[in-house]
């Protein structure tokens, strides 16, 4: 359900006469028609208090901006998530791998099973349990839902997971590139126990705040990464700055003049096992 103003979601619920819902993750956006943060709290929830009284809330209580509103409909509601406290459903041993990701997934009831996705990141759990949670409430077993989950694909662009080309395993995050996403793909890329290897330009129509936020993403890359390959030399100046104030090693990056020559040294650096993170897309223009 979607909305750029309160009542989106009441309005089409209402049309919907749905018997559960989902709350995934309340954000500040569309703030020019929100114009605060409460009202997209209250809006998001809508999906929430339009339940009848015999249906279902599925809430991810991990997200302090949903537990910080108070939900007025009774409803049965089911808590899912990683850290919190009285969870309904919660993934545990969370690893990630060139194969994906693994974790456990522990039901209220005791029983727990083994998960292993393709799909990476935090936020890709917090997905996967909101759907186990739903599966496993309308009666479908934790190991069918398991099945299942081991064969869904990752969207092209954003944390794709590659096969291995040689030592070389990709994770594709090409899409778009923001602070919070690159920050999430470098914590995903951290956990890996490979070579770690990342390539970018930078990111870029990030207004007055582009120099500021990319020099962060050079600092989050001095402690995720084994190597960093940076795309264009003036462009990526913010990522060079944020590494030499981590003190990252001089030795440890490289800033190539586009991209063949990123993609050269990448292959020259991967005589062992290699995750190459691409992050952000690496057109013509970066070419200098």
């Amino acid at each position: 359900m979607g909305a750029k103003q309160e009542h989106d979601i009441q309005e089409i619920c209402e049309l919907v006469h749905h018997k559960y819902g989902v709350l995934t993750a309340i954000g500040e956006q569309h703030l020019d028609t929100f114009k605060t943060l409460d009202n997209i709290k209250k809006t998001k929830y809508e999906i929430v208090e339009t339940l009848p009284h015999d249906g279902t809330a599925f809430v991810n209580k991990d997200d302090e901006n949903i537990m910080a509103y108070q939900q007025k409909n009774k409803v049965r509601t089911m808590y899912y998530g990683i850290d919190a406290e009285d969870l309904h459903y919660r993934a545990t041993d969370i690893t990630y791998s060139s194969k994906g990701t693994h974790f456990t997934v522990t039901k209220y009831d005791g029983t727990s099973v083994e998960m292993q996705t393709k799909l990476l990141g935090r936020h890709n759990i917090y997905n996967i349990l909101a759907a186990v949670a739903i599966g496993s409430e309308k009666g479908i077993s934790l190991e069918k839902i398991a099945q299942a989950v081991k064969k869904a694909q990752p969207v092209p662009h954003r944390l794709e997971l590659k096969k291995p080309n040689g030592n070389i395993t990709i994770i594709d995050d090409a899409f778009n590139s923001n602070p919070v996403g690159s920050k999430m793909a470098l914590e995903v890329l951290g956990q890996m126990p490979e070579y770690k290897i990342l390539i970018t330009p930078g990111m870029i129509e990030l207004g007055d705040r582009e120099y500021e936020l990319n020099k962060a993403l050079g600092m989050h890359a001095a402690d995720a990464c084994d190597f960093v390959i940076l795309v264009g030399k003036k462009q990526t100046i913010p990522l060079q700055d944020g590494l030499k104030e981590k003190g990252y090693p001089e030795s440890q990056y490289f800033v190539a003049r586009n991209l063949q020559e990123a993609l050269d040294k990448m292959n020259e650096l991967a005589t062992q096992k290699s995750v190459v993170l691409l992050e952000n897309d690496l057109p013509d223009t970066f070419n200098e």
